[in-house]
């Protein structure tokens, strides 16, 4: 099962296959292994690894609570090259209520990776905004009617 091979980080290299794997880890005793391979797999995609990335991004939409939130950190170390693919899928994603933990997640490691950047940390307000707006619809089935 062996993925791309990188040695972006450190001098000793990297399978980014068998860290993402290691993050979809189930077990309770894979706790620790599924964040160190979160944050691995953050490091390799700040350095340009764009299967690490790739394993970060499909780990934030995982079913599993734990694979989330391995992914959610990752994704933060990741910082600037997650912030484009994260606000994609935040637009992309229905604001229903089956939805609400999945979006909470993917916005969170949206702050996290956009740390001190004005530009898309304003982007985000407004897409927080608007993500707000569209819930509160769902939330409140009567005022949908009155605004159509």
């Amino acid at each position: 099962m062996g993925g791309q091979k990188s040695k972006a980080n450190s001098d000793e290299s990297v399978d980014v296959g068998e860290l993402g794997a290691a993050m979809r880890d189930a077990t309770v005793a894979g706790e620790q292994l599924r964040i160190g391979s979160g944050y691995s797999l953050g490091r390799e995609a700040a350095g340009g690894n764009a299967e690490a990335l790739m394993h970060l991004l499909g780990g934030i939409e995982s079913a599993a609570e734990a694979e989330r939130r391995a992914a959610m950190w990752g994704l933060s170390v990741a910082g600037s090259t997650a912030v484009a693919p994260l606000m994609e899928r935040v637009a992309l994603t229905p604001p229903t209520h089956e939805n609400l933990e999945t979006l909470s997640d993917l916005l969170l490691a949206l702050g996290e990776a956009a740390v001190c950047k004005i530009v898309i940390l304003s982007r985000f307000v407004a897409l927080s905004v608007s993500l707000n707006q569209k819930v509160s619809l769902f939330q409140h089935p009567s005022r949908r009617s009155s605004t159509l």
